[in-house]
């Protein structure tokens, strides 16, 4: 059982909106070429240049959800593994369990993660920011 599984929830909806809200102000100040520019590959993913945007308000959110809710952060960006355990310091162990000491959340590999968006080269924040300009797919 999570605990407090409303209020993260909340927070959790809040990361989204702030994911949105900078990925849709980056469209606004930046051309689409240069937000669709591969940065390169890591952890079996292509990075684009909207990632890096979308990344930074993500580590920033969680850290400081962190501090209430300890967790084993799986995304894109993280480096070859895609995780980091949060808050920093913390053993993996303790935060992938809550209070009660049951799992927090099941544990899929960063391979597992990776293979079921092979087919998909373009993130949740590239997604974000074509659908805000009104289209499908990266140009």
């Amino acid at each position: 059982m999570i605990r407090d599984a409303a209020e993260l929830l909340t927070h959790l909806r809040a990361i989204h909106a702030a994911i949105r809200d900078t990925v849709i102000a980056a469209c606004g100040r930046s051309a689409t070429e240069h937000l669709a520019i591969p940065l390169g590959d890591e952890g079996g993913d292509t990075i684009y240049a909207v990632d890096r945007i979308s990344e930074r308000v993500l580590l920033e959110h969680f850290a400081a959800l962190a501090t209430r809710w300890s967790c084993i952060l799986v995304a894109e960006g993280l480096g070859p593994t895609g995780r980091m355990v949060l808050p920093l310091g913390t053993a993996a162990t303790s935060a992938a369990s809550d209070s009660t000491g049951s799992r927090a959340v099941p544990r899929r590999s960063p391979r597992d993660l990776r293979a079921r968006r092979r087919s998909r080269k373009v993130t949740a924040a590239s997604r974000v920011f074509f659908r805000a300009r009104g289209t499908c797919s990266p140009p």
